[in-house]
């Protein structure tokens, strides 16, 4: 599990073996932005199916792919506050910021939502499903004609924000038969 909440101070790690946590103005990010960061030590150098389940998020949460200074996809989950969830794309490359939205659904704060986000050849996918019902979205389906070069993979709340991720996998093996992907670990961010 990885509790992301809106401070960059780390109090407590735990079975952390390719997470590192508490990053800051390195990354190209501003130090006081109120966003905190986890960001994965191990990265695919091409296609990659990354899962994880999602509960009890305030705000926004992003999953950053293909990240590499100032370029990157972030695909991210707004909670609205009305029961709705709000997933997008952006794509950030040098100054270009360009936004896609996906297709928004119901969401429950109390309940665990499987996400996988799948990135191949310049399309990046995202399904969500509710774990207990099992009722899935395909909530963007993105084709980059340009498709960003690879880089790093973490995650990142916005302003204000917290979020519950659990059961991280990170699988480089699109489309090949391979090993069962290992638990990328588990952590807490708390407030000091």
């Amino acid at each position: 599990m990885v509790l992301l909440i809106s401070s960059l101070i780390l109090i407590e790690v735990i079975h952390s073996s390719v997470i590192e946590y508490g990053r800051t103005i390195e990354d190209g990010r501003l130090s006081d932005s109120s966003h905190s960061w986890a960001g994965f030590r191990e990265r695919c150098d091409g296609n990659l199916v990354l899962n994880f389940d999602l509960s009890n998020l305030t705000g926004g949460v992003q999953a950053n792919l293909n990240l590499n200074a100032t370029r990157r996809y972030a695909i991210g989950f707004i909670n609205m506050g009305n029961g709705s969830l709000f997933p997008y794309l952006y794509r950030e490359e040098n100054e270009s910021i360009v936004h896609f939205p996906g297709q928004p659904m119901d969401y429950d704060p109390l309940a665990v939502y499987h996400v996988e986000i799948s990135s191949a050849e310049g399309r990046v996918e995202v399904k969500v499903r509710d774990a207990k019902q099992g009722e899935g979205y395909n909530v963007i389906d993105y084709q980059d004609a340009d498709p960003l070069p690879t880089g790093g993979i973490d995650f990142e709340t916005l302003e204000n924000s917290s979020a519950k991720l659990q059961n991280i996998t990170l699988n480089c093996e699109v489309g090949e038969e391979g090993e069962e992907p290992p638990d990328l670990g588990v952590g807490y961010f708390k407030p000091p």
